[in-house]
C-alpha cells in the first residue's frame, strides 16, 4: 500500500478515536446541548472523510476494504456544504455506532498492511 495511503487511513483513525473520546460520557441529550463537543465531532468527521477520500483516490480499490468509504466521504460533503441542515441526532448516531466500526475496519487493515510489509 501506497505510504501516503497509509497516512491518510492513519489521519482518519486518529480523527474516530479523538471521536470516541469527545463524546465519552456524554448522553443523546447532553451532546445535544454541548455544542463544543458538537462542533468537534463534527470536524472529525470532516478530517475522516477528507481523509478517506484522498486516500481513495490514490487507490480506488478501497471502497473493497472499507465498504462504508463512499458513505464517508458523503458525509464529509453534507457537512462542509450543507451545514445548514445537519441534524445532531444523526451525528450523535453517527459518532456512537458507526465511528466504532470504522475503527475497528481501520484498524484491520492496517494491522494487514503491515504483516504485509513484514514477508
Amino acid at each position: 500500500m501506497n505510504p501516503r495511503v497509509v497516512r491518510r487511513l492513519l489521519d482518519a483513525l486518529e480523527a474516530a478515536r479523538n471521536i470516541l473520546q469527545f463524546t465519552d460520557g456524554q448522553t443523546a441529550q447532553s451532546y445535544g446541548h454541548a455544542r463544543l463537543i458538537h462542533a468537534a465531532v463534527q470536524h472529525e468527521l470532516m478530517i475522516i472523510g477528507e481523509a478517506l477520500n484522498a486516500a481513495l483516490r490514490a487507490e480506488p480499490h478501497l471502497t473493497r476494504k472499507i465498504p462504508t468509504l463512499l458513505e464517508w466521504v458523503g458525509l464529509r460533503n453534507v457537512l462542509i456544504h450543507v451545514y445548514s441542515d445537519v441534524n445532531p441526532r444523526i451525528v450523535w448516531k453517527t459518532a456512537t455506532t458507526e465511528i466504532p466500526e470504522l475503527i475497528e475496519t481501520l484498524e484491520r487493515l492496517l494491522e494487514d498492511f503491515g504483516n504485509e510489509e513484514e514477508q
